[in-house]
């Protein structure tokens, strides 16, 4: 074989350059003042992404510019920041054109790889049509914790796996290329390894966007944008180490022993990853480990900077259930356990090949891991599989929060067509066992309030699976809760279900796509009075709404000019209030009063930040006493809504928190004289000065 084909890539290029080009002290002062310029701006540019990525909110920044500041990111995680090893020896020492040139070359090989996988994901996603994103997240995780943990077995040497930038040659054809095109040839080759990088904001954000795009163009531009954030840091070093400052040195001197920390580390980093993927946020959950981290960070700490802008590991209030969910942790722990103990049968299996000195010397290291590999394996297992399930269940079981998991379903259907009804089925389930005839209370005379909002604004209903059918035994006894929809048009739907668990409300949401989803358009509608269905409607708010902050708003009813003084109560409410935002991510379910006092505790609350088809359990206090008969006659002495009078009107208060800046939809409901009268208006709320941090305090619902 040929020698120069078994050299590490970090030193296998050597620069036919003449002496006087590649040393370094003749570089002239110009070149200098260049390099350090460029230097100066990267870095403002690597910091200042790096601090605007931290505090941004995905869903409100410009996606490019958020896919390239996700790309900086990436330097910190051992997919990416080996690539310095490579870029920072290709261009040290040399003229500074030559190292320029070599660092430029080899970004964009880099770039050119990234490139191509978001054009061939964007096409899967067309081919596939996958518009689930939460699936897609799944899958991506799972296959980001197996490719992580697949490099960490071939850098700890128990399989044929290794990462070329480390100590691979490679391949013989780009070592017999010229200097500038073997670099880029490089970059094309290591451009691969980051691809499955187990970075939150790439895997839960980037490439689900990609696949849902479904758009070869827009993957590549997708990508092409986020690579250029990838080699922004690598260029960065390059740059110093063309001056003479080798910002790898370290690494590169302890370059074995960072190797074998970095290998351990994803290994239980892509063990987590894959147990998120596999099982997903129920297996989370369910684990426990959500619960700890919680309390320890306040919010996740693995992801706690990176995944919390996109809450991509969720907030774990329900109890979920499932057969398959107490596996989650232990798969885990597998994927943990096995690489440790089968490092060590493979370091004692080399005892045989040593002598008898060498094995003596050798003996006692291996059984004093041999120990602590024991105490490390007994502690995990007793911590995460034991003894974190069973917190979480019992703090469960205990808190004020309920123990139900809830979902909604498509009855029998995988693709939803418009303009035809559609039977859905709400599945809830008691983790407790508790029958749902004992536990499920009426809320506001229904049992079960369904909300379904397109995503142009232009569709609302509010509809009670009681009210299409009888509710029988056999469905509380199966948890399964049918009702129909037909949807107006193709789209995106958020569909909302509410109802009461032992005196708490619960709300779930979950987003369907119908029929061929086109790229939607908002049209923005901020008038302050309207008329529906012949009642003119005035819509009296603050000037500037601010996120996080309570906003006091009042709707004023008139017809033919005459104020509406005879507005009678409509399930139970003065007035029925669905409030949403224009991405379908945060909904939220309240009431008016005919107060101007704040009411903000009133409210049935549910923030999806991320898109999760998960719910929160909101604790509800309102200012009524004495019981509610509801529609079937049954009397809930736990409702505590606000005494109405038969008649009042014609102002009706309404008081929210919105939890997040942007573009929102107030939907609300009045009845008067036996109609039930939908009304619409469209608010921008405004940034607060904290950056959003009110809007996790006050949905967090603890």
């Amino acid at each position: 074989m040929n020698t120069e084909e078994q050299k590490p890539i970090e030193v296998s290029i050597k620069s036919s350059a003449p002496a006087t080009e590649t040393a370094s002290g003749a570089q002239p002062k110009s070149s200098k003042l260049s390099i350090i310029g460029a230097i100066v701006i990267l870095a403002a540019i690597f910091g200042y992404g790096l601090n605007w990525v931290f505090n941004v909110i995905p869903d409100q920044a410009p996606f490019l510019l958020f896919s390239y500041a996700v790309g900086l990111t990436m330097i910190f995680l051992p997919c990416t920041l080996p690539l310095a090893f490579v870029i920072v020896p290709l261009s040290m020492g040399k003229a500074p054109r030559k190292g320029i040139g070599m660092a430029l070359a080899f970004s964009l090989g880099v770039i050119i790889t990234l490139s191509i996988y978001g054009m061939l994901i964007g096409v899967l996603g067309n081919v596939l049509g996958i518009a689930r994103v939460e699936m897609a997240k799944n899958i991506l995780y799972a296959l980001a914790g197996l490719f992580g943990i697949t490099i960490a077995l071939g850098e700890l040497g128990l399989i044929n796996f290794k990462m070329p930038m480390y100590s691979g040659g490679g391949p013989g054809f780009i070592q017999k290329q010229g200097d500038y095109l073997k670099a880029m040839l490089l970059g094309l080759f290591l451009g691969n390894i980051g691809v499955g990088c187990p970075n939150p904001l790439f895997n839960a954000v980037i490439l689900p966007q990609i696949i849902v795009e479904a758009s070869a163009w827009r993957g590549f531009l997708i990508m092409f944008i986020h690579a250029l954030g990838r080699v922004t840091p690598l260029l960065l070093l390059a740059f110093l180490a063309i001056l003479g400052v080798n910002a790898t040195g370290f690494l590169i001197r302890h370059k074995k022993r960072v190797a074998k920390s970095t290998a351990w580390a994803m290994v239980f980093v892509g063990g987590f990853l894959f147990m998120i993927g596999a099982f997903g946020h129920d297996g989370y959950t369910y684990s426990g480990i959500h619960s700890v981290l919680e309390k320890i960070t306040q919010e996740e700490f693995i992801t706690n900077i990176l995944g919390e802008k996109i809450k991509t590991l969720g907030h774990g209030h329900e109890v979920p259930t499932g057969a398959y969910l107490s596996y989650a942790v232990w798969a885990m722990l597998f994927l943990w356990l096995a690489p440790m103990w089968w490092w060590y049968s493979k370091e004692k299996s080399k005892l045989r090949d040593m002598t008898l000195e060498e094995e003596k010397n050798r003996a006692p290291y291996l059984n004093a891991k041999k120990w602590f590999l024991a105490a490390t394996s007994a502690f995990l297992i007793i911590t995460f599989g034991w003894a974190l399930p069973h917190q979480f269940l019992y703090h469960s079981s205990h808190a004020e929060m309920p123990p139900v998991s809830v979902d909604i379903r498509a009855a029998g259907q995988y693709g939803l067509l418009p303009n035809m009804p559609i039977l859905f089925e709400m599945d809830v389930k008691d983790a407790l066992k508790a029958k749902l005839q004992d536990v499920m209370e009426y809320d506001h005379e229904r049992l079960i309030h369904v909300i379904a909002i397109n995503d142009d604004f232009n569709f609302f209903t509010h509809i009670h699976p009681e009210d299409e059918t009888v509710l029988t035994t056999d469905m509380f006894d199966k948890g399964i809760f049918p009702f129909h929809l037909t949807f107006p048009g193709a789209g995106r739907y958020l569909i909302a279900a509410n109802f009461k668990y032992k005196g708490e409300a619960v709300s779930f949401t979950k987003i369907f796509d119908v029929g061929q989803r086109n790229i939607s358009s908002l049209e923005k509608d901020f008038s302050r009075e309207k008329t529906f269905e012949g009642y003119n409607v005035a819509f009296n708010g603050e000037e500037k709404i601010i996120a996080g902050r309570e906003a006091h708003i009042k709707y004023t009813i008139s017809k033919d000019v005459h104020p509406v003084a005879n507005l009678a109560p409509y399930l139970g409410a003065a007035m029925h209030f669905a409030i949403v935002s224009a991405d379908l991510s945060s909904f939220a379910h309240t009431h008016g009063t005919l107060t101007d006092e704040s009411m903000y505790t009133m409210m049935d609350g549910h923030d999806n930040s991320d898109g999760h088809h998960e719910f929160d359990f909101i604790r509800r206090v309102s200012a009524h006493g004495g019981p509610t008969e509801d529609s079937r006659g049954l009397m809930n002495d736990n409702e505590e809504h606000e005494d109405l009078p038969s008649a009042f009107g014609p102002d009706i208060y309404f008081h929210y928190a919105f939890p997040r800046p942007g573009i929102y939809a107030i939907f609300g409901e009045f009845e008067h004289e036996g109609k039930v009268v939908t009304t619409k208006f469209m608010v921008e709320v405004e940034p607060s000065a904290d950056k959003g941090m009110g809007s996790l305090m006050i949905n967090h619902g603890h």
